[in-house]
């Protein structure tokens, strides 16, 4: 017989024969993450493979187009069947006829090979694979391609399966439903559909098979597969790397993929070409059924004409509008039609659609001699509806559309493509664009133009300046003493901030040296704020006046439209300073000045709500901002960002003692990142240092912090709070008894403290100098003194530091047997790591309490609101709770209102609030 059958035993135990005893036994080991989107039909798995080891017999339908994913489905429900012996047998076309072949498969993979006639009496083969099924329990049987089985194998298969009743036999078919479905399978066990992918699953899935796909090519290919899993892995085969990063345009019709492309041929090449034409009319946009006379007219076709592609099962005209049998059935109409079918079908489609400007330029364009100024004209109006409604990236795909009518492409469209791009987050399309026209143009003042704003663009999107910015930095300061001065200053400031968003401090203050000195005036605003952000990193002395002085009454809020600025940095320098209430101030006026929501904008609010709610110590609610943000800046294409958004959050994660998630979110980090840098590599080690520390590995935090430790002095960062690795690798070697060999780099942490009149390092530092007191032969005040003064500081600061700052005076007291001062420490401590949830040093001050002689806990683990919400949820009720409508807040989160709603009723669900106005009182002001 032509398939051999696949079979296994997982496993296997004698059968139990007790109901009760065999569920209680059975643990499916059902992973739902391995199979995206289909954890509901995984959890039917389990539940029916539960109940067939209990004796109780299973059967289930597992249906479904082609593609859709039966097989995959199948074959991880094999792969978790612990306990059970696995036969997997699939029909063939090439065997359809032949009887009993699939009976045959069945009888060889159990061990009874004998063969089978033609002559076969009916009943006695039903009966006998009856009988050898049952003896063969434990068993799951898997017939996939059902509806290929020849006749006589399956009646003998569906009789067996009907009669089975107490024996741990589970069978799963898997069939079609395009068509080719069969009626012995109905009414047969459960029925389970498997649907489309939700566009979430989809996108996950393409995410795995193309981990490099810029996120808008990814919506686009999302929507083009319409939730068929195989149309999802197969695109991307068929398309350059270049077109799934984004840095080249997509083909104007993309691929089905090969299997699925050919699946309907047959059928479509059958019907007539009167026939076909109609079909095809129907095959780019749902028409209202009211429409369809009209639209059809346009061609001369009637609306009979489709009763041919209705019989042969390719689309269901009996709704509201047009159904198709299968999600990729327009695309292999569209494919198949001749040239001039399709030219000839969306100028009627043009026509048809003229009110919609979206639709008309989008059919008017793939007309055949249409002339181009008519087109660009239909374009750009398509491209400015799009951009009033938000729709900046398909703004920015029209626009360069438009261009691209002209030879040479039109320059000024180009660049109103670039601008909707950027501020859509569409970097590589932006970076393409801008290097095109700075190719073009010989005029040095425009290419300084463009030469900043592509400098914006590669720091969102590679986090990295561009590779020419020694030729750029070197154009911007020639500039600086003739006529064009404003682009020469925009362009060193811009490569000044994006060497910054690089963590490339030190290049970044010496930038601002030279465009200062290069300069008779003085700096402007924006040229202030990012010497001053990049003075405060490499600790030079007043840093930070600028930063806490009224720059942002004076600041023109308009300009973070463009995204090119340094404002989003100086906001989160100002966290870390300590100026919290500076920072969302910063944040207030950004929103309350801006229209459309920006990638750039949503980064900046995002991060400063996260910063600032952890230094809060709301850390609950920091986790769901940072997930967030994640998200966000994946979904836009914002890459640059990602890495040190992502490594504050593994931080924070460490922090809580969730040391294997952090290392993984770490991991993550780095394999998403395109370009990884020295100072990614410094976080990766500081977060890796951390976790250690936090788990009291500390060797191994030691060797982390001090690799990180270098690279803060290779690249010129002065130690600076979250930045820096020194407080956590003072301890690490406090604890080794090797801190003695940090002595220097511990003056001159203190200087930088100092030179930026920063609280919270002060105060780390006297905890340090403790320490330091500590082992010394000093007397036990000298160190009673530091921790109570370093204390006394972080209470105002920061909890966490503070309650770690009294865990380590706590474990000094211990260890000099003053037991009863150290209990009044470490209780305090403790109590302050359950409010923050911080599981581990919790356990660790428990563990010093107890050797103190004191065993009952003295505070219950506490849990916030907001951790009880997912980060979407959380999202919403973030904004509704700032009084933002839900058609704000989706405009806001870029998501549907309908979405908004979904969320927002499990919000009031699960916190149990009767509405609105109770959310601000939840969340506070989440600004």
């Amino acid at each position: 017989m032509g398939l051999p059958p696949e079979t296994r035993v997982l496993d296997t135990p004698s059968y139990p024969g007790g109901a009760g005893d065999a569920t209680a036994q059975y643990d499916g080991g059902m992973d739902g993450r391995a199979l995206v989107g289909r954890e509901r039909e995984l959890q039917l798995a389990s539940l029916v493979l539960g109940e067939a080891m209990g004796g109780e017999a299973q059967a289930v339908v597992v249906r479904g187009p082609a593609g859709i994913g039966k097989s995959a489905y199948l074959r991880v429900v094999a792969a978790s069947a612990n306990g059970f012996r696995v036969v997997r047998i699939a029909g063939h076309p090439a065997e359809s006829e032949i009887p009993y072949a699939g009976v045959a498969q069945v009888r060889t993979a159990l061990g009874e090979p004998d063969p089978l006639t033609a002559t076969a009496d009916p009943l006695a083969t039903a009966t006998a694979l009856l009988r050898l099924i049952a003896a063969s329990a434990p068993l799951l049987l898997i017939v996939d391609d059902a509806q290929w089985l020849d006749p006589a194998s399956r009646r003998a298969l569906v009789f067996a399966t009907r009669r089975l009743d107490a024996d741990a036999v589970c069978v799963i078919f898997g069939e079609r439903t395009d068509g080719e479905e069969t009626a012995e399978l109905a009414g047969l066990g459960r029925a389970l559909d498997l649907t489309p992918l939700s566009d979430d699953a989809a996108t996950e899935l393409l995410r795995r098979v193309a981990p490099d796909a810029a996120a808008l090519v990814v919506r686009r290919l999302v929507a083009h597969a319409a939730g068929v899993p195989l149309t999802l892995t197969e695109i991307p085969v068929d398309l350059a790397p270049a077109q799934l990063s984004g840095a080249a345009p997509l083909p104007r019709e993309l691929p089905l993929g090969g299997q699925l492309g050919r699946l309907f041929d047959r059928r479509i090449g059958a019907l007539s070409d009167i026939a076909r034409l109609a079909l095809l009319a129907l095959c780019f946009d749902p028409v209202p059924r009211s429409e369809w006379g009209r639209l059809l007219a346009r061609l001369d076709v009637s609306p009979s004409d489709t009763d041919p592609a209705e019989r042969a099962g390719l689309i269901d005209l009996t709704g509201e509008t047009q159904a198709f049998a299968h999600p990729s059935i327009p695309a292999a109409v569209r494919r198949a039609a001749r040239r001039t079918e399709v030219a000839t079908v969306h100028a009627a489609l043009a026509a048809h659609f003229a009110p919609d400007p979206l639709r008309h330029a989008f059919h008017l364009r793939r007309v055949d001699d249409q002339d181009p100024a008519v087109v660009r004209r239909a374009l750009v109006a398509a491209a400015e509806h799009a951009a009033s409604r938000d729709g900046l990236a398909e703004a920015g795909d029209l626009f360069e559309q438009a261009a691209r009518l002209a030879d040479p492409p039109d320059g000024e469209l180009l660049r109103r493509a670039v601008d909707a791009c950027t501020r859509a987050g569409a970097g590589p399309a932006a970076e393409r664009l801008l290097i095109e026209l700075a190719e073009r143009t010989p005029d040095a003042t425009d290419r300084a133009r463009l030469g900043a704003a592509r400098a914006y663009v590669s720091m969102w999107t590679r986090a990295v300046p561009p590779p020419d910015t020694a030729e750029l930095l070197s154009l911007g300061l020639g500039l600086l003493p003739g006529p064009a001065q404003e682009e020469g200053r925009r362009l060193v400031t811009a490569l000044a901030t994006t060497s910054f968003g690089a963590a490339r401090y030190r290049d970044a203050h010496e930038m601002c040296r030279q465009l200062d000195a290069g300069l008779t005036g003085a700096l402007s605003l924006d040229e202030s704020l990012i010497a001053d952000v990049a003075a405060v990193m490499v600790g030079a002395a007043s840093a930070g006046q600028v930063l806490r002085g009224d720059w942002p009454d004076r600041y023109p809020w308009q300009r973070m439209a463009t995204g090119m600025t340094p404002v989003p940095f100086a906001a989160f320098v100002l966290v870390w300073l300590g100026e919290l209430d500076h920072a969302e101030d910063v944040v207030r006026r950004h929103t309350a000045a801006g229209s459309a929501p920006t990638a750039e904008g949503t980064y900046l609010s995002g991060t400063v709500a996260a910063l600032v709610a952890r230094a809060r110590g709301e850390w609950d609610r920091a986790d769901h901002e940072f997930e967030a943000l994640e998200r966000f800046v994946i979904e836009t294409d914002s890459i640059g960002p990602y890495p040190f958004i992502a490594l504050h959050h593994a931080h924070l994660l460490a922090s809580r003692g969730q040391g294997a998630a952090s290392d993984d979110l770490r991991e993550r980090a780095r394999r998403r990142t395109p370009v990884w840098t020295q100072m990614m590599d410094h976080l990766s080690h500081r977060v890796a240092g951390h976790a250690r520390l936090i788990e009291r590995d500390f060797a191994a935090a030691a060797t982390h912090l001090a690799a990180s430790s270098a690279i803060e002095q290779q690249v010129g960062l002065v130690p600076s709070g979250y930045l820096t690795a020194f407080t956590d690798r003072y301890e690490a070697a406090w604890h080794l008894g090797t801190s003695s060999e940090l002595a220097e780099d511990l003056n001159r942490y203190e200087r930088a403290a100092e030179a930026v009149d920063h609280d919270e390092m002060r105060a780390l530092a006297l905890r340090c100098r403790a320490l330091e007191a500590s082992h010394r032969s000093a007397p036990r005040a000298r160190a009673d003194t530091l921790f109570a003064e370093a204390v006394e500081r972080l209470d105002d600061v920061s909890a966490f530091e503070a309650a770690r700052t009294r865990l380590l005076w706590g474990q000094v007291l211990r260890r000099a047997k003053r037991k009863a001062d150290a209990v009044a420490q470490l209780a305090q401590a403790e109590i302050a790591f359950a409010q923050l949830g911080c599981s581990m040093l919790r356990e660790t001050t428990r563990g010093e309490l107890a050797a103190c002689g004191r065993r009952q806990a003295a505070v219950g683990a506490a849990g916030s609101l907001v951790a009880q919400l997912t980060p979407r949820e959380f999202e919403v009720a973030r904004e509704v709770a700032a009084g933002a409508s839900n058609a704000d807040a989706a405009r806001r989160l870029f998501i549907s209102e309908r979405t908004v709603e979904f969320h927002l009723s499990r919000v009031f669900r699960k916190l149990q609030l009767a509405g609105r106005g109770e959310l601000a009182g939840v969340l506070g002001d989440p600004t």
